[in-house]
């Protein structure tokens, strides 16, 4: 490739050295293997490269920038963001130099050189992690996408302590100024578009990991999403004809992506697995339908099993064509608003409920109910949290059944081919990646440092090799070998619990928690340390233990929870004593996993709703 501009000449000397473009594809540090040579290679080629990329927009003509961006060096910048070096410590040079990038930034868009720092300060920090200014009318058209992106782009993962609230004040503060800017310019084309990319793009995955309220994000979120769609012709609001006068049973529709086996579908189909069907009329919608044998059963659970067409407008018209009663929403719509979202912004139903699927408020304006339980939210102050009205359950509020489920492990592990010496005391987790904050793998360092022959098993949803190398950081710093660390990968319930026969203690993820994990625990019949929270995305996974009357598994703060896995870790009396305590409770079918008895507390609230709302 010929250069003919002097300014470029350097950097693609640089390029062709490091055949920057064949070693980069995206997320390359996770594909390393942690244990060889070629991770710490490529990362330090990689912070070469990046170097040399921010000091090129540093020292790049203003009137160069656009062409410049849209050229090989464009492409290179965004391949040096995918690549995951993000996440990689830094040396103190680097930091002195970051340090410099970030005061930079902070001068605001009038500054001649704001885009030249922006350019170099986001190849090193997220857009949490910089003091940035919301002017997006500043923003030149030609970075304006890719900005926005970088704006509303989840953290690959959370690396330094503290850094949940920063992303939980970043998305507060970008969702307040997107709600104001669009509602005060209604008509403008620029922030329909603007908010159509945030609504589209942004995912509040990783904002569950912080202990804050939600309801203004999601309610904001929301409400920018209901505009659009309103903008773009949907009829939000849907006037019900009269219902029939002959019409005894309740019609009740389930709406959820998918009946695949996954913990949304174990979750929903105990509502209505055993209703009374002289009492309700069952119509189940998915988004997907593919013949698999959960599905089929569910299926034979109910009355219809209606595939919704592809486009939002025949979605909408069908099921208000059906003339429910009551629509309960059970896949999560907190997360990011896709498919089932954009149909739960629509009054589909006179009566329209979701559950603990979604670990937050929906934020919908139309979602007339939240059903969670007593176990499940604070004594004070829980109503604050959603835009719908909360009913509480007693109980766990919840129930799994997984159904079609094969009882048979087709795996027979021992501790010695997982890599476990007999002797060890096994610490484990199921938790997904993305909930191992900083904090909590500092705790979990200080547990295993605390407990001799110690190890920490975890069997996360999918391979990260980030969270091996940032848990053997956490591990280092309290003087723990990396062979204290064991990561496996197993896949299906029944092997997953053969695996956790093998281990002595369950560790919970606080401060969002989870259900399925601690269930495979509890019915292997081991103990768990659990933390108490304020919310019920922190309060989900203790309900279980709270339904068993185990509260004595429940830690209050940090330092609890740690003194609770230590004993149980040292003490082998105390630890059989626990594991026999909840393998007796569980032997007796506890509630949450009665689909029968949880199908007859949903009756109930059904007919409850329903009555109230012929009154009204």
């Amino acid at each position: 490739m010929a250069i003919d501009n002097p300014n470029l000449k350097g950097f693609y000397e640089l390029i062709q050295v490091s055949s920057l473009i064949s070693l980069i594809p995206d997320n390359i540090l996770e594909r390393c293997q942690e244990v060889s040579s070629s991770r710490a290679s490529v990362a330090a080629t990689l912070s070469q490269v990046r170097k040399q990329v921010a000091e090129f927009w540093l020292g790049m003509p203003e009137e160069q920038l656009e062409n410049t961006y849209s050229s090989d060096v464009g492409k290179i910048h965004k391949m040096v963001l995918s690549s995951g070096i993000r996440g990689e410590p830094l040396t103190d040079i680097e930091q002195n130099f970051v340090h410099k990038l970030v005061a930079g930034t902070s001068s605001g868009f009038d500054d001649p050189k704001a885009i030249h720092y922006l350019l170099a300060a986001m190849l090193y920090r997220p857009a949490h992690q910089l003091p940035l200014r919301y002017e997006f009318t500043s923003i030149p058209q030609w970075f304006l996408n890719d900005y926005l992106q970088f704006m509303c782009s989840s953290p690959d993962h959370f690396h330094e302590a503290g850094e949940v609230d920063d992303y939980y004040h970043h998305i507060q503060r970008l969702t307040d100024y997107l709600h104001t800017s669009l509602f005060n310019n209604l008509n403008s084309e620029f922030w329909h578009r603007i908010a159509s990319f945030f609504t589209q793009n942004l995912n509040c995955t990783y904002l569950l990991c912080s202990t804050e309220n939600l309801k203004n994000i999601f309610s904001k979120r929301a409400d920018i999403a209901e505009f659009l769609l309103k903008t773009n012709g949907f009829q939000i609001d849907y006037t019900f004809p009269k219902r029939p006068a002959n019409r005894k049973k309740i019609r009740l529709g389930i709406l959820i992506n998918d009946f695949n086996p996954y913990a949304e579908v174990y979750n929903a189909l105990p509502v209505f697995e055993y209703l009374d069907r002289n009492k309700f009329e069952i119509f189940l919608y998915a988004v997907n339908v593919n013949g698999h044998p959960l599905e089929q059963y569910c299926r034979s659970r109910a009355d219809q099993l209606v595939q919704l067409p592809e486009d939002l407008g025949s979605q909408v018209k069908d099921i208000r064509a059906d003339h429910l009663d009551i629509l309960l929403i059970c896949s999560g719509v907190s997360d990011a608003i896709e498919e089932v979202g954009l149909l739960a912004l629509h009054r589909l139903a006179p009566i329209q409920a979701t559950n603990f699927t979604s670990p937050a408020t929906t934020g919908m304006r139309n979602v007339d109910y939240y059903i969670s339980s007593n176990m499940m939210e604070p004594v004070h102050g829980a109503q604050e949290h959603y835009r719908e009205q909360l009913i509480t359950l007693d109980g766990a509020g919840f129930c799994f059944t997984f159904a079609t489920e094969p009882d048979a492990p087709t795996v027979k592990p021992n501790r010695r081919n997982i890599g476990v010496v007999d002797e060890s005391i096994v610490f484990v987790s199921g938790a997904s990646p993305f909930k191992l904050i900083p904090e909590l793998r500092e705790t979990w360092a200080k547990i295993i440092a605390a407990v001799p022959n110690a190890v920490l098993v975890l069997y996360p949803s999918h391979s990260d090799q980030y969270l091996h190398s940032k848990i053997s950081a956490s591990f280092a710093k309290y003087g723990i070998e990396k062979d204290r660390l064991i990561i496996l990968k197993i896949k299906g319930r029944s092997n997953v619990k053969e695996c956790l026969k093998l281990c002595d203690v369950y560790l919970h993820t606080y401060p969002y928690s989870g259900v399925v994990g601690t269930l495979e625990a509890l019915e292997a019949g081991l103990p768990i340390v659990a933390m108490d929270g304020n919310t019920l995305r922190s309060r989900s996974g203790e309900a279980l233990l709270r339904d068993l009357q185990m509260p004595d598994l429940i830690a209050n703060h940090e330092e609890s929870y740690v003194q609770l896995a230590i004993a149980l870790g040292t003490n082998p009396e105390l630890r059989q004593q626990k594991s026999n305590e909840i393998k007796e409770k569980m032997q007796h079918k506890p509630k949450f996993i009665d689909s029968r008895y949880y199908s007859t507390q949903m009756s109930a609230l059904f007919q409850e709703l329903f009555e109230q709302h012929l009154k009204d």
